[in-house]
């Protein structure tokens, strides 16, 4: 029976290690697709501001909105860059860490237009970069904890659950997700149901052999 248990754990653990692989494949596609997302929304959101804050765009004029226009311009190249940056943490991550998450209710899942919280705060910090430039060039942005006013918009994560000892820029408004994000999150979600069905399996059969082996050593004295 004792070799019975090792040989069903090795072929969970080998189980497992495959969803692993594929759900790396699958963070590998998703950061892809938010490094597209966060460069058209830096584009059109920073035109959005201008339009809309019209007075400040003639008050600044060519010469600053070039300088603007350049700072824009970086972050939208280095759009890829900022993704890794933000989604690269292992604990956003099942598959990178599953020791550290216990409990079946999917962190992952999308109901509408609410993304998972784990992903979606990095997503936000990541488009705060934008406000950091919207501030600079006084577009009624502030990124700056315990300075808001009727007139700004307050861009860092302070109110933020679980909150920040040192908040950092945060887009804090209405946001959709594109379509390739969501369907990406949507198959990763499903690997991640498989995968922690195994790695149960794994702790559950462990547990059982140390059952049994305590059971033979009482059995044998």
């Amino acid at each position: 029976m004792k070799e019975s248990i090792d040989t069903i754990i090795a072929g969970k653990q080998k189980e497992l290690e495959a969803y692993k692989r594929d759900m790396e494949a699958v963070r590998q596609r998703f950061i892809g697709a938010s490094a597209i997302f966060i460069a058209n929304w830096y584009t059109a959101t920073a035109k959005q501001y201008a339009i809309t804050s019209s007075e400040n765009t003639l008050r600044l004029g060519k010469d600053k909105i070039s300088s603007m226009k350049a700072k824009l311009k970086d972050l939208v190249a280095n759009a890829e860059e900022i993704a890794n940056e933000f989604l690269s943490d292992n604990s956003l991550w099942w598959h990178m860490n599953p020791a550290g998450k216990d409990g079946y209710a999917s962190p992952y899942v999308q109901y509408g237009n609410n993304y998972p919280k784990v992903i979606n705060k990095p997503i936000r910090k990541s488009l705060g970069k934008l406000g950091v430039v919207l501030e600079e060039y006084g577009y009624g942005v502030t990124t700056k904890a315990g300075c808001s006013t009727e007139n700004l918009s307050v861009w860092n994560d302070k109110n933020v659950s679980p909150y920040p000892i040192i908040p950092v820029p945060y887009y804090p408004d209405s946001l959709d997700w594109s379509k390739d994000m969501q369907d990406i999150m949507r198959s990763y979600n499903e690997i991640y149901k498989q995968a922690y069905y195994a790695h149960s399996e794994i702790k559950r059969l462990c547990q059982s052999k140390i059952d049994m082996q305590s059971t033979d050593l009482w059995d044998s004295v």
